[in-house]
């Protein structure tokens, strides 16, 4: 399958801080791939050089065949962006904002109002087409950038943290709609969240992205199993018993991380979960199906979520 996004040596610079330092990069067309990583890890930067909103400072990044230093117009009309900064109008309403931007990509009028009543039903806001933008909740806000970023039939899709701030409600709505547009083998999905659970439920493949470096890509299930296992034993000690919880883990040759005073067990012989949890009494033992968090810290030492 061809690439759509190819990224060689590709360096982000903001002075002298490196943002993004990226060997190698391909994404495959039709593909929904995840980038996951914590606040700060160079997400957003990395997309933004993708779409436009930032130059790379070293190295190419080809967006549909076409370097992004040379042709970023041009790869601007063939993506739809949905991100942190929303150029929305508000004195204009639902529809009259959809209307704007189908005139910016020179959407006939003949076909720019069927495909703005299709893309409303799509994202449920029919009967939000004639409110004004100080009536909309933050969900709705976030799902009239979904339909601006579609009002063009992009060949890419680019989403950076497009649920982050929403309630639990919203979120779950945006994310089934999200697996939804898979639907479309057209269209090539890319993702940014520091939400492992998001990446899980909607991608093909993701990956791992901390300081600006490429951790770790492929299935997140191969991901999962190929750092942690299948299963996490994860249990809270007293830090003056955690040497002597070490000292055990290392005795028995145990893959293990300690963040805090939380110590993560990873094994992947479901047989020796019952003689493993005999050997590490807690108030809080917890037997739980490991997740791209636990990846990331095993390959990182870090939290995608830092818990205070």
């Amino acid at each position: 399958m061809s690439a759509v996004i190819q990224i060689k040596n590709l360096i982000k610079k903001y002075d002298d801080f490196t943002a993004v330092n990226i060997t190698s990069l391909e994404i495959k067309k039709s593909e929904c791939f995840g980038l996951l990583g914590p606040l700060g890890s160079g997400k957003s930067s990395l997309l933004k050089t993708l779409y436009g909103a930032s130059f790379l400072s070293e190295g190419d990044a080809y967006v549909l065949g076409l370097n992004v230093r040379d042709h970023m117009s041009e790869i601007k009309a063939r993506l739809g962006v949905v991100s942190g900064t929303d150029l929305f109008d508000d004195q204009l309403t639902v529809f009259e904002n959809l209307n704007f931007f189908s005139r910016l990509y020179d959407i006939p009028k003949n076909i720019s109002s069927d495909k703005i009543s299709k893309l409303l039903r799509l994202l449920q806001m029919e009967d939000k087409a004639d409110s004004l933008l100080s009536d909309l909740n933050p969900g709705f806000l976030r799902r009239l950038s979904f339909a601006i970023a579609l009002i063009n039939d992009p060949e890419i899709l680019i989403l950076d943290c497009p649920t982050e701030n929403l309630n639990l409600e919203e979120k779950e709505w945006l994310q089934n709609f999200i697996v939804s547009l898979k639907e479309n083998k057209a269209m090539t999905v890319i993702i940014s969240t520091d939400d492992c659970f998001e990446i899980q439920k909607i991608c093909d493949r993701v990956t791992l992205i901390h300081k600006g470096k490429l951790v770790s890509i492929g299935p997140t299930e191969l991901i999962k199993n190929e750092f942690v296992g299948e299963n996490v034993i994860e249990f809270d000690c007293d830090s003056k018993d955690l040497n002597y919880y070490i000292k055990k883990l290392k005795d028995l040759s145990l893959d293990y991380q300690v963040i805090k005073n939380t110590v993560m067990i990873f094994f992947k012989n479901e047989n020796s979960v019952k003689e493993i949890l005999s050997l590490f009494a807690s108030q809080r033992t917890l037997l739980r199906k490991s997740n791209l968090n636990d990846a990331f810290i095993r390959l990182t030492g870090q939290q995608l979520r830092e818990i205070q």
